[in-house]
């Protein structure tokens, strides 16, 4: 759900920062001369430039795909800061609003009303913080416009507040609607980077996991693994056998591989396997279970199938960052393997694993 959450905080993060900044600047330029250089031109050119670098911060810094860990971390920060932003600007307000002549004071709270509300709104995938947000940037200019005000001030407030009770409102059900469409859309994207047939990833998933990888910095190592001997079993005893096999095959390359690993089915019998991040011994000894997998046969109803398979495998270069070059390197030494194998390779007849060296 963090996760969820996250994707939708980050597609509203430069529309709220844009909103402030705008909402301020428009604000600056009604300011009498009276208030002071301080109240006028420092408080809200400061809060314009945090909420400026914050936004570019965001932008060149924050990931596209983290962890549930990294989106709780992230969500809890931007929640407290837009606090921190809506009180500090709440405050500003209440001071305008005491500085300024009647015939504008009408304006700061109708500003920071509007800004707050934007603000809300776009924090609606995390209701609780879209809540707090209204609440805490509120408070101190309501709290003013009721104790320093004239009625048509407390009545302005008394209008805000129900405005604000009424977009809670809103932004509650927007946060289940929200929520629901962030998992419908998961489920739409597990479906496409899941193989129909075995339950693994697809080939997308693995592009995509090699390409964070190695854009995090890491060493990936990828292992591609090839039937041998599968046409002839799919040949002999049909495709619905073809595909029982596939499926015995991915379960155990996912109990060899282990859990933390990413299994793939490429297409057809190609699979392939995503450490992501490992050196040439981790990798060879994935391998070495990988290949030894196929020792035991593979039994279906009466049927015990003796199957081999090829594999090749690269672990990255130190600042590798060409997920294709990767996969053409470990593609290289699948088939180099693949020779090895050719010729002893028959149906239903074990072949002693082998794979590339190097």
């Amino acid at each position: 759900m963090a996760q969820l959450q996250f994707s939708g905080l980050q597609s509203q993060i430069p529309l709220l920062y844009s909103t402030v900044i705008m909402v301020l600047a428009t604000a600056m330029t009604i300011m009498p001369p009276n208030a002071g250089f301080f109240t006028r031109v420092a408080l809200p050119l400061t809060i314009i430039l945090a909420c400026a670098g914050r936004f570019l911060w965001w932008l060149k810094r924050v990931p596209a795909i983290v962890d549930a860990d990294t989106a709780r971390h992230w969500i809890k920060v931007q929640s407290r800061l837009a606090c921190l932003i809506a009180i500090f600007c709440s405050f500003w307000t209440s001071i305008c609003w005491l500085a300024s002549v009647p015939a504008i004071r009408t304006y700061y709270p109708m500003f920071m009303a509007v800004g707050l509300f934007s603000a809300a709104f776009c924090m609606s995938s995390i209701r609780r913080s879209a809540i707090l947000l209204l609440v805490s940037g509120l408070a101190p200019m309501l709290l003013t416009l009721i104790f320093f005000g004239h009625p048509f001030d407390q009545t302005a407030a008394v209008l805000v507040t129900l405005a604000a009770i009424f977009l809670s409102r809103l932004v509650m059900e927007r946060h289940n609607q929200l929520v629901t469409l962030l998992i419908l859309q998961q489920q739409m994207r597990e479906l496409a980077a899941t193989d129909p047939l075995t339950g693994l990833a697809n080939r997308r998933r693995l592009l995509d996991r090699l390409e964070c990888a190695l854009a995090q910095g890491a060493r990936p190592a990828l292992l591609l693994l090839d039937l041998d001997g599968f046409k002839p079993i799919n040949d002999r005893h049909g495709h619905a056998v073809g595909d029982d096999l596939l499926c015995a095959i991915a379960q155990r390359l996912k109990e060899s591989a282990g859990d933390d690993q990413l299994v793939c089915r490429l297409g057809g019998d190609e699979f392939a396997v995503l450490l992501d991040t490992a050196d040439a011994a981790r990798a060879r000894a994935v391998a070495d279970r990988l290949l030894a997998s196929f020792l035991e046969p593979f039994v279906l109803s009466d049927l015990r199938l003796r199957i081999g398979a090829s594999l090749g495998y690269v672990v990255a270069a130190r600042g590798e960052a060409d997920s294709h070059a990767l996969i053409a390197a470990a593609d290289t030494r699948l088939y180099a393997a693949k020779a090895q194998n050719r010729r002893s390779a028959t149906a239903d007849v074990m072949v002693r694993p082998t794979e590339s060296r190097g």
